[in-house]
C-alpha cells in the first residue's frame, strides 16, 4: 500500500558552510514541499532523493529506507527529513526517528536540487520548468550554476525576483536552455561579481542586475534583443561591457548610475537610446553612437562628467532635453544637419566645451541650452534660426562673440526677451547683412 510521507529539507548547520564554502539565501516561501505537495509516495520521495544526488533504484531506495520488513512503506515507517550533513552525505530521517546515510553526493547534484520549480505547459502538457527561487532551509555555492534540466524537461524561464536580494554568491552561470528571466531576477544581489547570461535569452529584463554593486563583467548571450528598463542600474562596480549585435533598444536608465562604466559598445543594430540611459556614468570617457540612432532620449548622459568627445550620427533628427547637461569634460560636439531644435538645457555645465558648430536645419535654440559653458569662445549662429529661450548663452563666461547670419528684424525677434548673461558687455555680434544693435 502506498504511504503518504511528509518530507521536508532541513536548514544546514554553519558547519556545512564552513566544510564547503556554501551559503544559506533566505529565498522561497516558508512551506514545508517540495515539486509534489505536502502528499508522497514512496516514488515521490525516490525522486526526491533523486534531486538530492541519489543514484540507486528504486527497489534500492526503498530497502535503504524500511530494510525486508518495511517495503513500500508497509511498517508504517516513512521519511521525516532529508538535509545533506557536514561530510556531504544525503541523510534521511524516519518517521520513527532513525536516520538512513545514503551515501555522499556531488557539488553539481547539490547546485541542482536547490531550486523551486512550477511546471510549463502548453496544451496541457509539461514542457519545461521555470525556476521560482530557492528552497527554504537550502544552500548555495558561491558559484550559482542554473540548471538547464530538471526531471527530463529544459528549464525554460527564471521567473520575476528568483534570486532578488540573495547575497553570498559571487557568479552566476545562465544556460542556454533559458529564454526568459524575469524583471529584478538578480536585483540587489550585492556580493554577485560575475555574470555569463546563455544564448537563449532574448531580453535582459526591467531591472534584472538593478543595484549589484559589486557586479564587475557581464557576458551577454548573442540571442539578446533588448536591454530592459534599469538593467543595470547602480551596477557602480561595472567597469566595461559589450553588447551583441541583434540588440534593437535601450532602455530608460538602463546603466543609470554605473559610476565605474568605462566603456561601451553600442552595435549598429540599435536603434533608440532611452531616458537616463547612462546618467551618472561618471567615468565613461567615450561612446560611439551608431547610425541607426535616430533620436536621443532626455538626460541620456546627465552627469557624464568624463565623457570628452562625442559624435553624433546624421540618423539622428532629434536631442531631447538635458541630453548632455553635466557634462564637464566635453571639449567637443558634432551636430548632425537632421537636427531642428537645440533642446532645454542640452548642454547645460559642459564647462569645457570650446566650439560649436550648428547646422543650418536648426530652427530654435532652446532655454538654458548653453547655460554655463564657461569655455566656449564663439559660436555661429545660423540663419534658420527664430528663435532663442531664455538664458540660452547664460553664464557664458569666455564668449567673446557670436555671428549672426540673418536679418536685423531676425535679430530682434530672436533677441527678444532673451536673457544672455554675459558678466562683461564687451562682447561682440557679428552679422553678415550689415550693422545690427545690441537687443534689449
Amino acid at each position: 500500500m502506498k504511504r503518504k510521507i511528509l518530507v521536508a529539507l532541513l536548514a544546514i548547520s554553519a558547519c556545512v558552510s564552513g566544510a564547503f564554502g556554501l551559503a544559506a539565501c533566505d529565498k522561497g516561501n516558508n512551506e514545508t514541499h517540495g515539486e509534489w505537495g505536502t502528499d508522497y509516495s514512496v516514488q515521490s520521495a525516490y525522486a526526491l532523493a533523486k534531486d538530492l544526488g541519489y543514484t540507486g533504484s528504486l527497489e534500492e531506495f526503498i530497502e535503504t529506507i524500511s530494510g525486508k520488513d518495511g517495503a513500500d512503506g508497509k511498517d508504517g515507517v516513512g521519511i521525516d527529513n532529508a538535509y545533506i550533513d557536514e561530510e556531504g552525505c544525503l541523510i534521511l530521517v524516519l518517521t520513527d526517528k532513525r536516520t538512513i546515510n545514503c551515501g555522499k553526493i556531488s557539488t553539481s547534484a547539490v547546485e541542482n536540487q536547490n531550486f523551486q520549480y512550477v511546471t510549463i505547459k502548453e496544451n496541457n502538457e509539461v514542457t519545461g520548468y521555470s525556476i521560482v527561487g530557492i528552497k527554504t532551509g537550502t544552500v548555495i555555492d558561491s558559484d550559482l550554476i542554473i540548471p538547464s534540466t530538471y526531471q527530463g524537461k529544459p528549464v525554460k524561464e527564471i521567473a520575476e525576483g528568483a534570486f532578488k536580494d540573495c547575497k553570498h554568491f559571487t557568479s552566476v552561470t545562465v544556460p542556454d536552455s533559458i529564454v526568459k528571466i524575469g524583471d529584478s531576477v538578480f536585483s540587489g544581489c550585492t556580493d554577485l561579481v560575475t555574470a555569463k547570461l546563455g544564448a537563449g535569452v532574448k531580453e535582459i529584463s526591467r531591472g534584472a542586475f538593478e543595484v549589484c554593486r559589486s557586479l564587475k563583467s557581464v557576458t551577454i548571450g548573442k540571442g539578446v534583443m533588448s536591454i530592459g528598463v534599469s538593467a543595470f542600474e547602480g551596477c557602480s562596480s561595472l567597469t566595461s561591457i559589450n553588447l551583441p549585435d541583434g540588440v534593437t533598444s535601450i532602455g530608460n536608465s538602463a546603466f543609470e548610475y554605473c559610476s565605474s562604466l568605462e566603456s561601451i559598445s553600442i552595435p549598429d543594430s540599435v536603434t533608440s537610446i532611452g531616458s537616463y540611459t547612462f546618467k551618472g556614468c561618471s567615468s565613461l570617457e567615450s561612446i560611439t553612437i551608431p547610425d541607426g540612432i535616430t533620436s536621443i532620449s532626455d538626460s541620456a548622459f546627465y552627469g557624464c562628467s568624463s565623457l570628452e568627445s562625442i559624435s553624433i550620427p546624421d540618423s539622428v533628427t532629434s536631442i531631447a532635453d538635458y541630453v548632455f547637461y553635466g557634462c564637464s569634460s566635453l571639449t567637443s560636439v558634432t551636430i548632425p544637419d537632421g537636427i531642428t531644435s537645440i533642446s532645454e538645457s542640452a548642454f547645460r555645465g559642459c564647462s569645457k566645451l570650446t566650439s560649436v558648430t550648428i547646422p543650418n536645419s536648426v530652427t530654435s535654440i532652446s532655454e538654458s541650452a548653453f547655460r554655463g559653458c564657461s569655455s566656449l569662445t564663439s559660436i555661429t549662429i545660423p540663419d534658420s534660426v527664430t528663435s532663442i529661450g531664455n538664458m540660452a548663452f547664460s553664464d557664458c563666461n569666455s564668449l567673446a562673440s557670436i555671428t549672426f547670419n540673418g536679418t536685423k528684424a531676425q535679430w530682434k525677434a530672436i533677441g527678444k526677451g532673451s536673457s544672455w548673461g554675459y558678466p562683461t558687455p564687451n562682447y561682440v555680434i557679428h552679422c553678415t547683412d550689415g550693422d545690427l544693435e545690441k537687443s534689449d
